[in-house]
């Protein structure tokens, strides 16, 4: 039985980073404190939302796993 070795390499985090940092800014009430602690899982939230990760799993050989770099 043949497989195939799929890697998928998020590079753009960085990205998803500035949106869910600019959206938490305008936030009333959030200190800086609130603003870096929250931003690590609004960028999961950005991602998961943009089912970038769901069209990969649908191909014929989907990942098991992925790492994104920022």
């Amino acid at each position: 039985m043949a497989f195939a070795l799929v890697i998928v390499v998020f590079m753009k985090f960085d990205v998803l980073l500035a949106v869910a940092l600019g959206e938490l800014r305008t936030t009333p009430g959030l200190t800086q404190k609130d603003i870096f602690e929250r931003t690590p899982k609004l960028v999961e939230e950005i991602f998961a939302n943009a089912n970038i990760w769901g069209r990969f799993c649908g191909t014929r050989h989907p990942p098991k796993n992925y790492v994104h770099l920022a």
